[in-house]
């Protein structure tokens, strides 16, 4: 129960790092937020499989 947890925690971890390292994120459109989200996605699973 605790991996899940950490492995849910990650990336809202790695979000809050790229928010505070690009003060313009309220000017990022929505595509690239989500190209964005999902290259994080494609590096947890990368992470999961690798366990």
């Amino acid at each position: 129960g605790q991996a899940v947890k950490s492995n849910q925690l990650l990336p809202v971890s790695l979000v809050k790092r790229k928010t505070t390292l690009a003060p313009n994120t309220q000017t990022t459109s929505p595509r690239t937020l989500a190209d964005s989200l999902m290259q994080l996605a494609r590096q947890v699973s990368r992470l999961e499989s690798g366990q």
